[in-house]
């Protein structure tokens, strides 16, 4: 789920929703958050710490902020390598 990439990076969720800094960020080092491609609903999760996120809306707001380096999903790391891959191969 994409909702798993914003998960990783609970900082880029904050500023996209104008959050207290480390309101949401402090809580990145917990289990399910390291490794937010484990949890079985990330959607759900997200939805549980930014009420009024709306997927088809609110995608849009958050994917601007997210770090390509400090994400903490696992296959936006891989989506970020395979991007990078792509851009140095020459045609």
């Amino acid at each position: 789920e994409l909702e798993s990439w914003f998960l990783g990076d609970l900082a880029a969720v904050e500023k996209a929703y104008n959050m207290k800094p480390n309101s949401l960020s402090k809580q990145q080092s917990k289990q399910k958050y390291r490794n937010p491609d484990q949890l079985n609903s990330a959607k759900q999760e997200l939805k549980r710490l930014v009420k009024e996120y709306y997927p088809g809306i609110h995608s849009k707001k958050i994917a601007p902020h997210l770090s390509l380096t400090d994400n903490r999903s696992h296959s936006f790391q891989v989506f970020i390598k395979g991007i990078k891959h792509l851009l140095s191969v020459s045609p």
